[in-house]
């Protein structure tokens, strides 16, 4: 397998190990129903503490079930754009909010004085999250702060399951008087690029997901060398200016393989296997729930939906 290691379109590969210890078929799959255990999982195998593709594609190889999938791409996303995060615990990167009813769920708000106050309407993995980045205001007076969630004043609220990743929890997040540091407001030079890394790391941990199912279930190896393929290059895509076309046209090529690839899962590896990935059919559209908004970044820098090729294949 070293074709698959050292340097691919000149950006050193730093998933070498990892890889190989997929391919080997060392990297178990865990069963896990619930997301207190799946946090466990995650600090015991000291997940978070490397690069943020690694996060994301050794959480995604390691879960059975794409909510955790979602959560260690989501996880890599936040660490990209937010280097000052720990890796001690999950984040969660708060910024929606509920305008049609201001007095029920105000704005959230940053005073000269460093308390926050305010609410936001939806927290990932609300039960067990640990660091809030938090937007205050809005415009060019917007800032992004860090918070624990242990700081007094923080109340997060989960309500009902919801639907769709329902393993993991979703919620909101209340805060009065809050106090923030100085040392805990953050950079935003790169928070504008969130939603584009946010794609292309949460696929990056679906594809190892399906990859690391196929070598566990003796699956196709032109179907898991195809995984592999494509892993490298979003790895070196990451290495491109998010705001970039290079970047754009790579991660809408490898969207389109992403939808090929999940395809081919679904027809040749899925029916193979006795346990399956948990909850596919209920939650497969993480796989798509990205391809609009990379497609359209795409098609701003001149790319069109039919004639990009692939740099994966």
């Amino acid at each position: 397998m070293r074709q698959y290691f050292g340097r691919r379109c000149g950006i050193i590969i730093v998933l070498e190990s990892l890889i190989s210890e997929l391919l080997g078929g060392r990297l178990p799959r865990l069963v896990c129903d619930n997301e207190a255990a799946w946090k466990h999982i995650w600090l015991e195998r000291d997940i978070g503490s490397g690069r943020p593709t690694q996060v994301a594609v050794l959480g995604g190889a390691l879960a059975d079930r794409l909510s955790w999938a979602f959560i260690c791409g989501y996880q890599g996303a936040i660490r990209s754009v937010f280097p000052a995060v720990g890796s001690d615990g999950w984040a969660s990167f708060l910024v929606t909010e509920n305008r049609k009813q201001p007095r029920e769920f105000p704005a959230v708000t940053l005073s000269a004085e460093g308390r926050l106050n305010g609410v936001k309407t939806w927290v990932a993995a609300a039960a067990n999250v640990e660091h809030l980045v938090v937007k205050a205001g809005q415009g060019t007076g917007r800032e992004f702060v860090l918070v624990n969630r242990h700081t007094e004043g923080v109340g997060i609220q989960v309500p009902k399951v919801s639907n769709f990743l329902s393993e993991m929890t979703q919620g909101s997040a209340h805060f009065d008087a809050v106090m923030v540091q100085p040392s805990h407001r953050l950079d935003a030079g790169e928070v504008e690029t969130f939603g584009a890394r946010e794609a292309l790391f949460v696929q990056m941990a679906l594809v190892a997901q399906m990859a690391n199912h196929a070598v566990h279930h003796a699956g196709d190896i032109h179907f898991v060398d195809r995984t592999i393929t494509w892993l490298l290059a979003a790895d070196a895509a990451t290495e491109f200016e998010p705001r970039g076309a290079s970047f754009a046209l790579s991660a809408a090529a490898l969207d389109r393989e992403v939808t090929g690839l999940a395809t081919d899962f679904e027809r040749s590896e899925l029916p193979n296997a006795g346990d399956g990935i948990a909850n596919w059919a209920r939650d497969r559209r993480l796989i798509s729930m990205y391809s609009a908004a990379i497609q359209r970044r795409a098609e701003e820098h001149g790319g069109t939906r039919a004639s990009s090729k692939t740099r994966s294949g």
